[in-house]
């Protein structure tokens, strides 16, 4: 195998391309390979402990690797979103701090980068990708969460107004308006309870308007 990848004396252009390229697809999938060894020796029931020293890993880096193939499901898991192949999945990150972003990834950001692999399946998807997409997320959710806790204080505050109206009728009727307006409603409900009224009486003056023309029509019919 060394002499396979070794390059000759005086080599050609395209011996010294392919070898940076053969070395190239190494580095971005050798992780994914020992991830797939060491998933298929720890399935086989032989003794995960004298493997790691056959093959010169400490037993943290052999059981690290694990992990990241639990992780990945490469392991006895089901597969991920959509369904893609585990070994894909596994061969887009080629390292293993990319591997435990996407672990702690919710289930949209997951979807968001198994929809990348599927249409891009020679992607290579790093930690600091993964981070970005956690937080555009994070940052959609907190949004979403502020125009919900809007609403609802705005549904608040119009059903407020609503109570206010009727006690304010209540109040006209019996000559104490100034009192409940100015001791009993916030500024914020205030402004919205003078806006109600006016729309009150721009509403009154056209049904007045309205029923005056009414009750005129029949005088000038005449």
């Amino acid at each position: 195998m060394t002499e396979l990848l070794c390059l000759p004396k005086n080599p050609t252009l395209a011996q010294t391309t392919e070898c940076y390229r053969m070395g190239d697809a190494l580095e971005k999938t050798g992780r994914h390979y020992k991830r797939m060894a060491v998933a298929a020796e720890h399935m086989s029931g032989r003794e995960m402990n004298s493997w790691y020293r056959e093959v010169g890993i400490t037993i943290d880096a052999g059981k690290a690797l694990l992990d990241e193939a639990k992780k990945l499901h490469l392991v006895g898991e089901v597969g991920p979103a959509h369904s893609i192949p585990a070994a894909q999945l596994s061969e887009a990150m080629p390292s293993g701090k990319a591997v435990r972003e996407y672990h702690k990834a919710p289930p949209e950001v997951k979807e968001i980068i198994v929809e990348k692999i599927i249409t891009d399946p020679n992607i290579e998807i790093k930690e600091a990708e993964i981070r970005k997409l956690r937080k555009e997320n994070d940052d959609l959710i907190r949004r979403v969460s502020a125009t919900e806790t809007n609403n609802i204080r705005e549904t608040v505050i119009d059903s407020s107004i609503i109570t206010s109206s009727t006690g304010l009728l209540s109040d006209l009727a019996s000559g104490m308006v100034d009192e409940y307006f100015n001791e009993r409603l916030q500024p914020a409900q205030q402004e919205r309870l003078l806006q109600t009224l006016k729309d009150i009486i721009n509403y009154s003056h056209s049904f007045i308007e309205r029923n005056s023309i009414k009750n005129v029509t029949p005088i000038i019919d005449v």
